[in-house]
């Protein structure tokens, strides 16, 4: 019992050590993370046999079905579907309707359209960051 109590102790140092690292470092924790994250999603589009393409901006992606217009300039109103999944394959958001209701997170209220935005004008970080804070199961 003591031997299991004094490996609880060692293991709460060195817990708080951590955080302690990343209070006093918190790039560099930011950093790592980073790392971690993108090695496990290489990891999971390789098991899962997918083809990704990375932005420079650290996001992947996947073209579902090239389109055959012209390139949007800067400036230009752009307007995309999506689907949002997280790496377990669940949907945490769309603009599909039928899609968001096969994944059980349709909500009534919501106007189920292509996102609209102004190309080059920084809404899409916006988006991606309202995305990332989604309560979490």
């Amino acid at each position: 019992m003591l031997r299991y109590f004094i490996c609880l102790f060692f293991a709460g140092i060195l817990l708080s050590a951590c955080d302690k690292d990343c209070e006093d470092n918190p790039q560099e924790c930011a950093e790592e993370q980073l790392a971690t994250d993108i090695a496990i999603i290489e990891e999971y589009l390789t098991e899962n046999n997918l083809e990704a393409q990375k932005h420079p901006s650290g996001l992947f992606y996947h073209i579902k079905e090239q389109g055959s217009g012209e390139l949007p300039d800067f400036g230009q109103i752009v307007s995309v579907n999506y689907i949002g999944k997280f790496l377990d394959g669940r949907v945490f958001d769309t603009s599909v309707d039928s899609v968001a209701r096969e994944a059980g997170i349709y909500d009534e209220k919501r106007d189920y359209q292509p996102f609209q935005f102004t190309l080059g004008r920084g809404n899409v970080k916006l988006l991606l960051k309202q995305l990332a804070n989604l309560p979490h199961k």
